[in-house]
């Protein structure tokens, strides 16, 4: 049986090493837990039921925090880029009304403001704070 977690960690640790996406990872350590039963020659249900708790254990708890950690660093994408940035209004924002829209960079957007800010009249400067249902959240500056 021993043979069978040497082989099964080679095969996880190759998926892994082509995929990059750390799932096939944790498999490969729970088969690392069933080669150490074997070789201290447990059962194996004990083995099996071992490295399959050990994989679970693993990727629930560890993998969205490794996922985040080595992701840190990447390049915000598409509306995030916005975010902290100014605009000017160039229809007025209102949320009673479901309308509003600014100006960045050449480019139209709607908006909308936060809860109970009020109207934002046309042409006052804007910063965008948050994303939220395929709108950009401003408030006035």
């Amino acid at each position: 049986m021993t043979y069978f977690w040497l082989f099964a960690i080679v095969v996880f640790a190759a998926i892994e090493m082509i995929t990059l996406g750390l799932t096939f990872i944790w498999p490969a350590i729970g088969c690392i837990v069933g080669a150490v039963l074997a070789l201290l020659e447990y059962p194996i249900w004990m083995q099996v039921s071992s490295a399959i708790a050990t994989t679970l254990i693993l990727f629930l708890l560890l993998r969205s925090l490794i996922v985040r950690v080595f992701n840190r660093d990447k390049r915000r994408r598409n509306a995030e880029t916005y975010l902290g940035r100014t605009g000017i209004v160039v229809a007025e924002v209102d949320n009673n009304a479901g309308a509003g829209e600014i100006t960045m960079d050449g480019r139209t957007f709607a908006v909308s403001a936060p809860p109970h800010t009020g109207v934002i009249p046309v042409g006052r400067v804007v910063k965008v704070m948050e994303v939220s249902d395929k709108r950009f959240v401003v408030k006035e500056r």
